[in-house]
């Protein structure tokens, strides 16, 4: 079966070249959130808040800030896996600044036979945010993600969704995203399915978030301009978005989210 991930990587060096460039106090750099981040860490209470020491390992783990919040939050070890060298070095930056060690960032293609057998087995969480809906074959996908964790270990799995009122958002303002990203998998039915497996138990499986302008990215300068605006005037309703959790739902809801513990 082929493993299609259609960006481009010459493309995503780029990115994060640029990202490497710009000047960020370390700490306030991972510690940003929005109404969603809220929520999202609302739901992962439930698991893993008061918990022994966990080691979570994050698969397309660039930027790092989602890792160093839920490491930070949690009191876990954190490592991740990046195929970029400035995605990497993001990464590592993130990771120096909670006071672990950088060699915790591997620079490798997560669908690596030698890779996964050196890290089998290895971790009581592994997560991903934004990878997974990259891929046209999903069952690799989420095999590998299983194949890093051991007995009785989380598997976290978020998207973003692009459907509903996104759409034609996007279609405005960045329409070039929509062809990269697998849509088909973005309704709750759907996504569900991907878990359905004999070797993971569904904890949590839903939408989460009301509504999100942050998840979205905009081409040419007055686009960028105009969504930039629409931001700020959104972030300040953070407090009540916050406040909205329970009215997630299909058509506003930004994200879809998986936690199940492997058996």
């Amino acid at each position: 079966m082929k493993i299609h991930n259609p960006i481009d990587t010459d493309s995503m060096e780029a990115h994060w070249a640029d990202i490497n460039k710009e000047r960020h106090r370390e700490r306030g750099f991972f510690k940003r959130t929005s109404a969603a981040d809220a929520i999202f860490q609302q739901i992962c209470d439930q698991f893993f808040l008061g918990t022994p020491k966990r080691r979570v390992f994050e698969i397309g783990c660039a930027p790092g800030r989602k890792l160093a919040r839920f490491a930070e939050r949690y009191s876990a070890i954190p490592y991740g896996v990046e195929y970029t060298q400035q995605g990497v070095a993001t990464a590592q930056k993130i990771i120096r600044a909670l006071g672990f060690s950088e060699d915790h960032i591997f620079f490798s293609d997560v669908f690596d036979k030698g890779f996964q057998a050196r890290l089998s087995n290895t971790f009581d969480v592994v997560m991903s945010f934004g990878f997974i809906e990259h891929f046209n074959d999903l069952e690799p996908v989420i095999d590998a993600h299983v194949a890093f964790l051991k007995k009785d270990g989380f598997l976290l799995v978020m998207i973003p969704n692009l459907r509903g009122i996104y759409t034609p958002l996007l279609k405005f303002f960045a329409p070039r995203l929509l062809d990269i990203h697998n849509l088909s998998i973005m309704s709750l039915p759907h996504f569900s399915r991907l878990f359905v497996r004999p070797d993971i138990e569904p904890v949590f499986c839903g939408y989460y978030g009301v509504f999100n302008l942050g998840m979205l990215q905009a081409d040419g300068r007055w686009k960028r301009i105009f969504l930039t605006i629409l931001q700020a005037c959104q972030s300040l309703g953070n407090f009540f978005l916050v406040r909205c959790h329970r009215w997630e739902n299909k058509y506003t809801s930004p994200y879809l989210l998986f936690i199940g513990k492997k058996k």
